[in-house]
Formats: structure tokens, C-alpha cells, sequence
């Protein structure tokens, strides 16, 4: 009984229909233990979540990685299990993405749009 519970609940959090987004950034840091710097935003995230997949791209290509899609309200979390990266939107597109690369974080800001 707790698994249809469960599923129904996972079931009521999804959004209506499956949608593809892409989210391009503006601005990037780079950041370590002593502080963060700005870097040149070089990537674009490409969200499909029917198939589950977030691809992170670049000028040489997409890397597709399973995903983990999540919706409260108009908050859109989407993270890579095990990787260190996440992108979090809103209904009005405003983006954030997070990805971490041994002990240095990336934090880009842009925005996400139904592609």
C-alpha cells in the first residue's frame, strides 16, 4: 500500500506533460577555498525530462547524463545522481546551475526555456 501511495505522489508532482528545456547561462563562477572568480559561461544544459536525461553541452558536443527530475510549486530541480550537478528554474525561466569538479564549484545563472 505505501508504494501506491508513493507512486501517486510522485505521479501528483510531475508536470502535466513531458517537456524538453534549455538553459543558457550569463554568468559563471568558479570558486575554491579562497573565494570565486568570474569565468566565461561556455556552456548550455539541454533537459529532456520524459527521457530523464540532462545534457550539459559545449562548443564540442552534449554529454548526456541520467537524471533525476523534481517539480514543488513553480521550483524545477534537476539533478545528476552521484555527479555533483543540479539546475534549479522557475515557471518564468530564471535558472541557476551547480557543478562541481573535485574541490572547485561552478555556479552559472541564466535562464530556462521550453526548447
Amino acid at each position: 500500500m505505501h508504494a501506491v501511495a508513493a507512486i501517486a505522489a510522485l505521479a501528483a508532482a510531475a508536470p502535466a506533460s513531458a517537456t524538453t528545456y534549455q538553459c543558457t547561462f550569463t554568468q559563471k563562477q568558479s570558486c575554491a577555498a579562497e573565494g570565486c572568480n568570474p569565468v566565461n559561461p561556455s556552456i548550455w544544459v539541454k533537459l529532456d525530462d520524459a527521457a530523464g536525461i540532462y545534457s550539459r553541452c559545449d562548443s564540442r558536443g552534449c554529454d548526456d547524463h541520467r537524471a533525476v527530475f523534481s517539480y514543488r510549486g513553480a521550483t524545477h530541480s534537476v539533478e545528476i545522481p552521484g555527479a555533483g550537478a543540479f539546475v534549479k528554474f522557475m515557471d518564468g525561466g530564471e535558472a541557476v546551475e551547480v557543478a562541481s569538479q573535485m574541490t572547485m564549484v561552478y555556479v552559472s545563472h541564466g535562464i530556462c526555456k521550453v526548447d
